[in-house]
Parts: structure tokens; sequence; C-alpha cells
């Protein structure tokens, strides 16, 4: 543009100018979020008057859900441009800006209050999972409608118990791999800008999960167990929600494993049987523990599944008592000449032998599936940082 016979640059042209020098914009999932990038990109390019007038508008701006910005701003903002003004000629994009880190516990308060936040958000999400645990619990709960405590009805209530356990795993894991991978790239991309760490993240996020978690294997459950007519104690009830509690967490702890070393939601999707058939195989339900060979007997240990198994098994065939139809009744010849008809299964006690299920106790099950999550947990930790220093190493992060 010629003005006065001199050339003059455009206001298009100058701002075109200037965004080749500034860093991509993100994609913005918050608005703390959107904040944080564009006062760092202000302070990278030294753009005093600029950073005065984001600050300007956002004390001035009438704000009703974030009135904590107000404190941020007039007493971050000043320190930022000092230790801006005196670092930007020697740091890179990716270097940590002048702010002072939060402590651990603010951290972990604002990441979980951001997660529960993105749940809250998404209702749609949420309303899906609700739906599934529920209509899968009603179609199990039809399936095997009211077994009743004849003898055909002990294999429609050890495939009630195999059915459940999996179901409960499977959609764990489903979901837990969706919404970890989901999320994995914002976090990397936060954590290369040294906002916050990757225990106070894990830790918040595992905690807004627990507690989901927990009350959607209660809702799985709760149905399927009245319908089937399983021992009408509510004692019984207690443990039998425990146990999908337990292999619900247990499982969402291998499926951590996976949505953090895997970038990619399909492949890890694809890779997810590797966490459920195997140990959907070794609960006991399709051959016995003696029946797996020794090279194997390791997937036993380690498998949340087997345990669960074995607790639901002891949960209801114990104290139960069988009744056989006169078709279902075993006629033997007796020395003397005469028959004799008897029950084979009479008691609950002798289809757990019958399966040849190691009768460990209900406590012992549990805690080993405790420690299991535990211990899987920390190995998903463990991933989720490795994951991040080889992101950060291979983007030139440091």
């Amino acid at each position: 543009m010629v003005i006065n016979g001199k050339r003059q640059e455009t206001v298009a042209a100058r701002v075109r100018r200037h965004a080749r020098q500034l860093p991509a914009p993100p994609v913005v999932e918050s608005f703390a979020h959107l904040r944080s990038w564009q006062v760092e990109r202000l302070i990278a390019v030294r753009e005093e008057r600029r950073l005065t007038h984001i600050t300007e508008k956002y004390i001035r701006m009438p704000v009703r859900k974030d009135e904590r910005l107000r404190p941020f701003l007039t007493n971050y903002l000043p320190k930022m441009r000092a230790q801006g003004s005196s670092n930007s000629d020697s740091r890179s994009e990716w270097v940590k800006p002048g702010v002072p880190p939060l402590p651990f516990p603010a951290q972990l308060k604002e990441l979980s209050a951001r997660t529960f936040r993105h749940v809250i958000r998404q209702p749609l999400n949420t309303v899906a999972r609700v739906l599934v645990n529920l209509l899968l619990s009603f179609f199990v709960g039809i399936l095997f409608l009211q077994t009743g405590y004849m003898q055909q009805s002990i294999y429609a209530r050890v495939g009630f118990l195999f059915f459940m356990t999996s179901i409960q795993a499977f959609i764990t894991v489903v979901a837990a791999v969706l919404t970890f991978t989901e999320e994995r790239a914002l976090f990397l991309r936060e954590k290369m800008k040294h906002i916050y760490g990757t225990s106070a993240y894990f830790l918040g996020r595992t905690a807004v999960d627990i507690g989901m978690q927990t009350g959607l294997s209660i809702l799985f459950g709760l149905p399927a167990y009245w319908m089937v007519g399983l021992q009408n104690d509510f004692g019984k009830f207690v443990q039998f929600s425990i146990c999908l509690v337990m292999v619900g967490q247990s499982s969402q702890s291998y499926a951590l494993i996976l949505g953090a070393l895997i970038p990619y939601r399909t492949v890890a999707l694809m890779l997810s049987p590797l966490v459920m058939v195997p140990f959907m195989m070794t609960t006991g339900f399709f051959v016995t523990m003696k029946s797996i060979p020794g090279w194997l007997k390791w997937l036993c240990a380690i498998s949340p599944q087997r345990y669960v198994f074995e607790s639901l098994m002891d949960i209801e065939f114990s104290g139960l008592k069988l009744k056989c139809r006169l078709e279902e009744m075993i006629t033997v010849p007796l020395d003397n000449g005469q028959l004799q008809r008897y029950c084979p299964l009479e008691r609950g006690e002798d289809v757990t032998e019958l399966f040849g299920l190691e009768r460990g106790t209900y406590a012992y099950n549990m805690i080993m599936v405790f420690v299991l999550t535990v211990v899987v947990r920390l190995v998903a930790y463990g991933c989720l940082r490795w994951s991040a220093y080889y992101h950060m190493r291979s983007s030139g992060g440091g």
C-alpha cells in the first residue's frame, strides 16, 4: 500500500509477519490453557504493550466462575514480565517459563478438579458408559433369569459369575484405553512446557477414575444379581459388588499401561485383547488350575479375574442347598439287588470342588487383587513417565 509516495506495510501483512515468528496456537482445551498459552507467547516475543493490554482486559472483564484469575494476573504477571525480559534471549520456545511452579498439593488439586470438570462437561460420554453398564447387566440378567436351585442351575450360576467378571473387565479396559489415549496428547504438550508434574497428573486422574469406576461397577451388578436369583442375602450382595469393583479397578490399571505406551487409539484398542483374553482363559471356568501347564502358572498369579472368579464362586456356593428333579437323580444298584436314587450335588461346596478351584479365603483373594492393582498402577505410572521423557527428548524439549 502506497501513502504519500511511500510504501506502507498493511495491518494484514504486519499480522502475517508477526504470526510467522510466534509458536503455532495449541488446541484449546480450557480457558486456563488458552490464557497460559497467550501469556507465554507474549513473553517469548517481549511485547510489553500487548501483555499489559491482555492483563488489563482480564482484570476488567466481568468474570463469575473465574474470579480466582484476578490474584493470578495481578501477582504473577509482573514476575513473568520481569523474568521473561531477562531470560527471553537465552531460552527457546520449549524452556520452562519464568513462572514460580505450583506446589505439588496445589497441582494435584487443580488437576483433579480439571479432570472432574472434563467428565461433567462431556455428559454424552458419561451417559454412554452408564447405559452400557445397565444394558449389559439387564441382558445378562434376562439370559440367566431366575435360575432356581435345581441341578441344571449349577452351570447357569457358574456361567453368570464368569460372564459378569469378564464383561466388567472388558468394558472397563475399552473405556480406559479410549479416555486415556484421548488426553495423552494434551498431557504431553503441557508436560513439555513444565506446567505440572507427571505424578500430580497421574494421581489426580486416578482419584477421579476410582470414584467413577466404583459407581459404574456397583451399577453393573445391581440389577443382574437379583434378576438371576442368587442367594437372597444382602451381605453376599455387598461382597459380590466389592468383587466387581476390584476387577474393574485392576483391569483399568492394566489398560493404563496400554494408554501410556501407545500414542494411537486404534492400535491401543487392537492390543487390548492381550490384556483381557489371557486373564479370561485362566479364571478356572474353561480349564481347571491343575490342567494349566506349569510354564503358564505365572499368568494365573497375576490374573485379577482368577481371584475375583474364585471369590464369587465361594460367595455364591458356600451354604447353598441344591435340589434334584426326578430325572436329574442318579440310580445306583446296591449289592442286594435293589436300586437307590440320590442327588449328585446337594451342597454348594461340592460344586467348587468339582471345578477344582483353589479354596482361598475371600479376604486373601481381595488382598491379592488390591496388591495387583497397586503394583500395576505403579508400572503404568512408570510407563507414563518414560513416555513423557521419550517424547520430550525426541521433540527437543530437554
